[in-house]
Order: structure tokens, then C-alpha cells, then sequence
């Protein structure tokens, strides 16, 4: 059984969902009109705009539900290693794709890989809630799945640094 304490109360779902909404209006609000700031906060409020709306998108996620049983447990925890995954593997080949000057850099673009992974977390858990997913009660091996992600990990890293030493050789 999955016991899970570390979670907030159900009624901070609204504050979540309030903020959310807000930092996204006024993200939009901002493009549109396209201010003019005083040098350097241009940045300094996007990002500041973006922390609110990741901010309101962890407390949705991290919100028990009113009738948080095994069900919504284990469904939880399902999404929340898979998207931590999806989030991580996101931001390693943007960062792999910028170190290779293929794209240029931007803090931005992370930020809108965590917000879009945040969703989608978001949405995939409610719509779980909605159906019936009864492949969350099945015990598949995984530990032979893990064990080849791993290895397959492993060899890719070790394939990027000769790969890398390689190239960019002097």
C-alpha cells in the first residue's frame, strides 16, 4: 500500500488553479501588448510570471484528493515517475541540443518544458481519474525493463562523451 502524508490538503487544488490561471492571463496579457521595461526586467518579470505559474501547477499536483484511496494512489504515483522522467529527459536533450550550438540557448525554454510537462501531468491524472484504469493494478516485471533502460542509459552516455571527444577535438 502507498501511503502518502507529504500531500496538501484538498482545497489547495482552487489556490493552484487560481494562480495558474492569473500568471497565464498575464503571460498573455504581456505578449500581446508587448511593454517596454526598464533595462534587465524584461526577463526578471517573465520569470517571475513563469514561478507563478509552475508554482499554482505543483500545488494542483501535490493537492490530495477528497477521496484519495488506493486507486488515486497509485495512479499518482505512476504519473508522478513518469512525468519526473519525461521532465528530466526534456531538459537533458535541450540541454545536449544547445551544447552542440545546434540551438541557442534560452532559461525560457526550460521553463515552458516544465510547464508543459506540469499539464500534461495534470491532465493525464484527471483523465485517469475519470476512466478506469485497470492496468494500474497489474504487477508487470519490471525489474527487467528497468534493468535494460539502465544499460540502454549507461551506453548512450558512454556512446555522447567519445562521441563529443572526438569531434571537438583541437
Amino acid at each position: 500500500m502507498i501511503t502518502s502524508t507529504s500531500l496538501a490538503n484538498h482545497r489547495f487544488k482552487l489556490l493552484g488553479l487560481i494562480l495558474s490561471s492569473l500568471g497565464l492571463l498575464l503571460f498573455i496579457i504581456l505578449k500581446v501588448l508587448n511593454y517596454s521595461y526598464e533595462e534587465g526586467w524584461e526577463d526578471r518579470i517573465f520569470i517571475i510570471n513563469h514561478f507563478i505559474i509552475v508554482f499554482g501547477m505543483v500545488m494542483i499536483m501535490y493537492s490530495s484528493e477528497s477521496n484519495d484511496d488506493e486507486r488515486v494512489k497509485l495512479i499518482r504515483h505512476f504519473l508522478l515517475k513518469f512525468f519526473f522522467a519525461l521532465m528530466v529527459c526534456g531538459i537533458m536533450v535541450y540541454v545536449t541540443l544547445t551544447s552542440l550550438d545546434r540551438v541557442e540557448g534560452s532559461f525560457f525554454f526550460i521553463l515552458y518544458i516544465i510547464e508543459a510537462v506540469l499539464l500534461g501531468y495534470n491532465v493525464a491524472f484527471r483523465i485517469f481519474l475519470r476512466t478506469d484504469p485497470a492496468w494500474i493494478f497489474r504487477q508487470a516485471p519490471v525489474i527487467k525493463s528497468r534493468f535494460i533502460v539502465m544499460s540502454a542509459s549507461i551506453l548512450f552516455l558512454i556512446g555522447w562523451i567519445i562521441f563529443v571527444v572526438v569531434t571537438y577535438k583541437i
